[in-house]
């Protein structure tokens, strides 16, 4: 029952990671992941659910949507300077107070678009029409999505 429960709760992640292994650790527990071990029992592949396509009403209308926020955003200019630091955050983003604080720590001088205000949405639309996740550091011909110090000195690195 133990193990089915926690198969139950793995399913969602399972149908996200596409190809999932179940491996048994030094210690005798089961593991998923979405990489191989040296230890693999069984692979499990996980495809797409079916699905209803959407009608062509729907279709038209988000084609509608998308030509309007585009006109609207190609004439707003939102778009950054691609000389200067900028960096689309939230206030309540963990990984965005840590993008700040290495900025500010580094003394690089940056603009910080809060993606909670419209004005910020429709900025951060304009340079990334996925909208996946924050912080999101635009520079020169680089994004960085996430924070990590390796990846923020890498970038820096090469200005220097």
């Amino acid at each position: 029952m133990r193990y089915l429960l926690i198969l139950t709760a793995l399913l969602p992640m399972l149908a996200l990671a596409g190809t999932a292994y179940k491996s048994i650790d030094a210690n005798g527990n089961v593991v998923y992941s979405d990489t191989p071990s040296t230890h693999d029992q069984k692979v499990i592949q996980v495809a797409d659910a079916p699905y209803t396509p959407l009608p062509d009403s729907v279709l038209r209308y988000q084609k509608e949507l998308r030509d309007g926020i585009a006109k609207r955003l190609s004439e707003a200019d939102l778009k950054p300077d691609p000389s200067t630091v900028t960096l689309y955050t939230t206030t309540w983003c963990g990984y965005c107070r840590k993008a700040r604080a290495y900025l500010n720590e580094h003394k690089i001088p940056f603009q910080d678009i809060n993606i909670e205000t419209p004005t910020g949405a429709q900025q951060m639309l304009a340079v990334s029409s996925d909208g996946k996740g924050v912080p999101l550091l635009v520079w020169k011909n680089s994004r960085k999505r996430g924070f990590s110090t390796q990846t923020y000195d890498a970038l820096f690195a090469k200005a220097n």
